[in-house]
């Protein structure tokens, strides 16, 4: 799930020490600097879709991972999502 940074921005990695966003502008030869809608273009683009594993959850205090209480997890449904997007042949998870 996205830390509070990313929640507050309404962006996926907002957070500005989250090395995500320099390690797809080196891959993708962009300026991570760029606007989030044109960063997200660029993933489109080149076939990337951004999608949180959790639809839903609640966490403490902190915006790590392991502060994510496991009762309140709600999964995304990924079967469904291959499903409906037949051509995808990669998940990558980080």
């Amino acid at each position: 799930m996205p830390g509070r940074a990313s929640l507050e921005a309404q962006q996926y990695y907002a957070w500005p020490q989250n090395a995500f966003w320099p390690i797809m502008a080196g891959i993708f030869e962009f300026d991570e600097n760029l606007d989030y809608s044109l960063r997200l273009q660029v993933l489109a683009s080149n076939g990337i879709l951004l999608w949180d594993v959790l639809h839903q959850c609640e966490r403490g205090g902190s915006s790590l991972d392991s502060a994510i209480d496991p009762l309140t997890e709600i999964p995304n449904d990924i079967p469904q999502l291959l499903s409906v997007h037949s051509t995808l042949h990669r998940l990558c998870f980080n």
